[in-house]
């Protein structure tokens, strides 16, 4: 009798969902969610956006992704983890007061049944239009485009938020691209897009993204004309399956002790001093199994609410001490594990530039805080296909 509900079930599903176009939702639904989140944490057109219009189309959003859900729900253990996971990350969004972590959870799961490339070109299309909207209407004075200055740096922040918005962005825009194009990117695109990128950093002054994007275009590069190269890196690359493991705990051992080590005080300073931050975040915060709501005060807090006081900073840049602190370390430990094991299937389906540009994203999470923002970049979605108990595969 018991055995029987799961046929029953499937049988009842198939019937609701027979004819439903789950990709073209699943795409829709991402690229409806993620306009609100652009537009209202990066750019300064969030100012002109009121918090219905933008709730009303992050509703849209997750409920096309739900829909999807339930529509490749299958009794299976693979589904099962996948409510889990859902349901986990509904738990620490509560406790930490960060709600958003339910809608990455929901597109993670949501992207497990479909074709990943179409969500990465519906991310490329929307950013391409949105980015060039905000620059165009910054020079054009249509929004304010302030300037920040200090005794040594001068940066423009081109109508986002805050100047390193832009090069952040552009530096995982840069790797989706890679990602769709794959050996078609050629010296050609490497030269133009590594121009864009000096042309953001002379405007923006961001370092940590120009050096990585930079890194990265010469490593498509030699990856795409030297097959030396190319046979050398596939050799060695499932020593990098634990990329996400060894640079979280590296920056977190790192921040522990960075005062007790002369070379790692300087490293400190050419940081920006986000060692010192991390390092005064675990001693007043702490670290808790399920997180707690937690007020980052940065620049943008500084600069957007003029009555916090600038002695308040302490922004922890490094998103997985961000993540650890304020989700806990279940939440922490269990996202690891998830890019750990997205990290072995890209590898198993010889997914090489999907699996080296999470490799990138690995090593920018040390000192950036951008890996869980979706509205940055879809690389993360590839955490559904663990979900997938149908064993659905990339092409390299």
């Amino acid at each position: 009798m018991l055995g029987s509900f799961p046929s029953k079930l499937k049988t009842t599903q198939d019937k609701l969902f027979a004819k439903l176009p789950v990709d073209k939702i699943v795409v829709w639904a991402y690229t409806i969610w993620i306009i609100p989140f652009f537009i209202g944490s990066l750019t300064l057109f969030g100012l002109y956006m009121s918090k219905e219009i933008s709730l009303v189309l992050r509703v849209i959003g997750v409920i096309g992704l739900g829909i999807s859900v339930l529509a490749t729900s299958r009794f299976d253990k693979s589904t099962i983890m996948a409510y889990l996971w859902g349901l986990f990350s509904a738990l620490i969004a509560v406790m930490s007061r960060e709600y958003y972590l339910f809608d990455i959870a929901l597109l993670m799961i949501a992207a497990r049944s479909v074709d990943l490339r179409r969500l990465l070109k519906a991310f490329l299309v929307v950013t391409t239009i949105l980015t060039s909207l905000t620059v165009g209407s910054a020079i054009l004075n249509i929004i304010e485009s302030p300037v920040f200055t200090t005794a040594t740096r001068i940066r423009y922040a081109l109508g986002f938020n805050w100047p390193s918005f832009l090069p952040h962005l552009f530096f995982f825009f840069t790797m989706s691209v890679v990602v769709v194009k794959k050996e078609r990117f050629n010296h050609y695109w490497v030269i133009g897009f590594w121009t864009l990128n000096a042309i953001v950093y002379l405007f923006t002054d961001t370092r940590n993204a120009f050096y990585l994007s930079t890194l990265f275009l010469v490593f498509v590069w030699l990856f795409n004309t030297v097959a030396f190269f190319k046979k050398w890196v596939i050799k060695f690359s499932p020593l990098l399956i634990f990329s996400f493991v060894l640079a979280s705990l590296s920056i977190i051992l790192v921040s522990l002790f960075y005062d007790r080590v002369a070379v790692l005080e300087k490293v400190n300073l050419v940081l920006s001093n986000r060692l010192h931050l991390a390092n005064n975040a675990f001693h007043e915060f702490g670290v808790t199994a399920l997180g707690r709501p937690i007020k980052m005060i940065g620049n943008v807090s500084l600069h957007m609410e003029p009555s916090i006081k600038h002695g308040k900073y302490n922004y922890v840049d490094s998103a997985y001490i961000q993540i650890l602190v304020i989700h806990g370390w279940l939440y922490f430990g269990m996202l690891i594990t998830l890019l750990t094991l997205a990290l072995r299937y890209l590898l198993s389906v010889k997914s090489y530039y999907w699996f080296f540009a999470l490799v990138f994203v690995a090593i920018h999470a040390m000192v950036d805080p951008q890996l869980l923002m979706m509205w940055y970049s879809p690389l993360l979605l590839v955490v559904g296909k663990v979900f997938n108990g149908k064993g659905d595969s990339l092409s390299s």
